[in-house]
């Protein structure tokens, strides 16, 4: 008898061996970060997995949906913009192209100030709303990349764009030339970094001595924390979230019910930001970095935090391609309700992959059926 139920498990074994492939295989939600709140390694791992990860390492070759982890916190991520050409830092802990010489100190000051261990201005690095952050956080942050792997990577030098480049975006988007003055014109850094990632007061406020971060669940406080200090939602979607005038590309997120997510329920919202899909099945943009990419891995407490303080703001209407009403004017050439054409296209569907998952999906359940038939006969 004992035999023959040894027979059974192990026929059964390949059928558990492709159910679990399948699973794998068929979703892109990534299991939460679990941290301890007392352990500051851990906690730093799980702030740094949710926001830095995204911009400092590479994509898998050809798929922009997930991160290359054989290349965590590697740097050389090319931002290209009006600001030039710019590679994001190796932060892994390797000595000679990371960070691995820098001090705590070092990688406390380049998180809230923006400023490198050789006192070099550092670009694009979104030190204004970092500077938010509870003090607790920035030490667990540092306390972590100081453990991270080495990953040797030598990053790219910045090309950033010179003074008359600059000077003709900014002249060319009203609500640039009404905000930004010609003085900062010479200074890509300074136009980008005062109008995007200063723009929001709630957001690049440093934050008061002795400050804690909030806690809870279904908290607000906690969710405009993350929202703004740590996911940066407010550089792409705006302040107020109703995204659209350049600089702030992202689409409108207020619950706004026709040209916001008001009609997203939270489930929706949760699957949004744990598999980058909207609620009719659609892909978000990979410039949303949902899923693989960071915010799936945030723990299910600071997901309904997040949605606590999207569904509080209030509503605005506007469509994609009107002007954002905190900023002055549309941009140039744009008619209401059309895509700005520097926008990604989202939701298209990968008909190849499809059907390769699709073939797969058909071999592991002829697979399956084979299996169990043969159980069925040795029964």
């Amino acid at each position: 008898m004992t035999g023959n139920r040894l027979k059974r498990l192990a026929l059964l074994a390949p059928v558990f061996l492709v159910l679990v492939l399948f699973r794998v295989l068929s979703t892109d939600t990534p299991v939460d970060i679990a941290f301890a709140e007392d352990d500051l390694v851990s906690r730093g791992r799980y702030l740094a997995n949710t926001t830095c990860v995204e911009c400092h390492t590479m994509r898998v070759p050809g798929d922009p949906y997930h991160l290359d982890r054989t290349k965590l916190f590697g740097g050389g991520v090319a931002f290209e913009g009006p600001w030039g050409v710019v590679y994001s830092k190796n932060i892994s802990s390797d000595v000679e192209t990371g960070i691995g010489a820098w001090a705590e100190a070092d990688l406390k000051r380049s998180i809230s100030e923006g400023i490198a261990k050789d006192g070099t201005k550092l670009v694009l690095m979104p030190w204004e709303i970092f500077r938010g952050l509870a003090d607790e956080d920035v030490s667990a942050i540092a306390a972590y990349l100081k453990t991270v792997p080495a990953v040797k990577n030598v990053v790219p030098e910045a090309k950033l764009a010179s003074a008359q480049q600059v000077g003709g975006f900014i002249s060319s988007i009203p609500p640039l030339r009404a905000a930004v003055p010609a003085s900062l014109y010479s200074d890509p850094r300074s136009v980008f970094h005062d109008f995007v990632f200063g723009g929001d007061p709630a957001a690049s406020k440093p934050a008061p001595p002795g400050f804690r971060a909030p806690q809870g669940r279904d908290s607000v406080e906690r969710g405009a924390y993350l929202a703004r200090n740590i996911l940066a939602c407010t550089v792409c979607h705006a302040p107020n979230l109703a995204g659209g005038t350049p600089p702030f590309f992202g689409p409108n997120i207020t619950p706004d019910r026709e040209t916001g997510i008001g009609s997203w329920s939270k489930e929706h919202i949760v699957r949004a930001l744990r598999e980058g899909v909207r609620p009719d099945g659609r892909r978000l943009s990979p410039d949303m970095p949902a899923g693989d990419l960071a915010f799936g891995r945030l723990t299910d407490d600071d997901i309904y935090n997040v949605i606590a303080f999207v569904q509080s703001v209030p509503p605005v209407r506007r469509a994609r391609g009107e002007p954002n009403p905190i900023i002055a004017g549309p941009p140039p050439g744009a008619q209401p309700g059309a895509a700005p054409a520097a926008l990604p296209r989202t939701g298209e569907t990968d008909i190849g992959a499809f059907l390769a998952l699709a073939a797969g999906l058909g071999v592991s359940l002829l697979v399956a059926g084979a299996i169990i038939s043969r159980i069925r006969k040795a029964s």
